[in-house]
C-alpha cells in the first residue's frame, strides 16, 4: 500500500494541531490547573514553571507544531513508501 504523502501529512498535522489548540487554550483558561495535570503527568513541580502567554503565542504555538508535524509525517510517509517498494 503507498501513501499519499501529503495527504498522510496535511491529515496528521490537522488532527495534531487540534489537540494542541485544545491543549492551549485549557493551559490559557486554566493555568493552575494545567500545572496541577502536568504535575501528575510528569511528576515534577510546573507551578513553578507556568508563565504567562498571550494569545498571539499560542497561535504561533499551535502553527510551529503543525508545520513540525507535517515534515515529520511526510518524511515518515515517505520512507514508508520507499521501503515498501523493496
Amino acid at each position: 500500500m503507498k501513501l499519499d504523502v501529503m495527504k498522510c501529512s496535511i491529515a496528521v498535522a490537522s488532527v495534531w494541531a487540534v489537540a494542541g489548540l485544545i491543549c492551549a487554550v485549557v493551559y490559557k483558561l486554566a493555568p493552575n490547573a494545567y500545572a496541577g495535570a502536568a504535575n501528575f503527568l510528569l511528576h515534577t513541580d510546573m507551578y513553578s514553571a507556568t508563565r504567562v502567554v498571550g494569545w498571539g503565542d499560542l497561535l504561533l504555538a499551535v502553527v510551529a507544531w503543525w508545520v513540525i508535524a507535517a515534515c515529520l509525517v511526510g518524511a515518515s510517509a515517505a520512507v514508508y513508501n520507499r521501503m515498501a517498494r523493496a
